[in-house]
């Protein structure tokens, strides 16, 4: 699942970060980059490719897919 990009919903975004902080081995270990749209119209970014539980907020949706997509770091201009 690492390779694929995936749009969840707000509460299931929430859940795995609950679950990652409360050290769920299956969370843990799920390599994955999830995004959702927040109620505000903002996105949610979370990258745990290398298992770190990475997530950062993000005005459009195409930003959260460049981060995820490694096209820039939070901080420099896109």
């Amino acid at each position: 699942m690492d390779d694929e990009i995936t749009e969840v919903t707000s509460g299931d975004l929430g859940g795995f970060v609950e679950r990652w902080c409360n050290k769920d081995k299956t969370a843990r270990e799920l390599k994955c980059r999830l995004y959702c749209r927040n109620s505000d119209g903002t996105y949610t970014a979370l990258d745990n490719r290398t298992g770190d539980c990475w997530t950062e907020d993000f005005k459009t949706k195409n930003h959260a897919i460049a981060w995820l997509k490694d096209e820039f770091e939070v901080g420099d201009e896109l």
